[in-house]
């Protein structure tokens, strides 16, 4: 008799067992970007975002952040290394299976360069890179270059590298010396810094040249002197130089 109770006890537990479980709340995702809830998203290349999960009664998550990386972490940290627009997709089971998937559109901004300024020209004295003492005017212009640091690039006997050519600004004709305005020049095209900050193995330098009677001179090149990148509070931003002549290349994260 005791056995027979046992045996029904159990019986009843496995089925108020099932019960329990076919009664699971079903799951409902729901993410956010750095606590943007809306789906006007956009964050910017080469930095890292938070991924708010504020999803229900999940019990196992899988992001697919569609740049070809995933991840199960319930909140995960995402750099995204390629700009454009995406789709972030997370999907989200609770303990019997069932699933809910959200999906959201991230545009991935990048550095893209719309203008280029030079101030004091005028003052520029000779350094190690030109065997000019002094500008006595000309033609000038700015050319970026796009480096790989895996590669070994040739010396030059300009003194610079031979890092292959990334863009060339228009030039700007018949600088003299009395021009005490910086000279601006725009830049038409959709140049765009694409992996600068994303990128280990991505390089950008830029140098500044100028044409006289006597030939094409370097007067600058950042990858010798150095230089410094700035993003204001309205995506814009600022590369440029700290010497004497400043080379200020500006645009907007795009």
């Amino acid at each position: 008799m005791k056995k027979l109770y046992f045996i029904a006890l159990l019986f009843c537990l496995s089925i108020s067992a099932c019960k329990k479980d076919n009664t699971a709340p079903a799951p409902a995702a729901d993410f956010s970007f750095d606590g943007i809830t809306g789906s006007n998203i956009a964050v910017t290349q080469g930095t890292s975002n938070t991924v708010s999960n504020h999803s229900t009664n999940g019990s196992t998550y899988l992001w697919d952040f569609g740049d070809g990386t995933t991840s199960t972490e319930a909140t995960p940290y995402i750099t995204f290394k390629k700009g454009g627009n995406i789709t972030i997709s997370l999907t989200v089971k609770n303990s019997k299976g069932e699933s809910s998937i959200q999906k959201k559109q991230v545009k991935v901004l990048v550095p893209t360069i719309h203008q280029i300024t030079i101030t004091d020209i005028n003052k520029w004295v000779g350094n190690d890179l030109s065997p000019l003492t002094k500008f006595i005017g000309g033609d000038v212009w700015v050319e970026i270059y796009k480096s790989n640091n895996n590669t070994t690039y040739q010396y030059l006997d300009n003194k610079s590298y031979n890092y292959p050519l990334f863009y060339k600004s228009q030039v700007y004709t018949g600088v003299t010396t009395n021009n005490l305005a910086p000279l601006v020049i725009n830049v038409p095209d959709k140049v765009t810094l694409d992996g600068k900050f994303s990128s280990s193995d991505t390089k950008y330098s830029y140098n500044l040249y100028v044409k006289d009677v006597n030939g094409t001179h370097l007067l600058f090149a950042s990858d010798v002197w150095g230089s410094t990148f700035i993003t204001d509070q309205q995506n814009a931003f600022t590369w440029y130089s700290s010497l004497s002549t400043v080379v200020n290349i500006t645009g907007n994260w795009e």
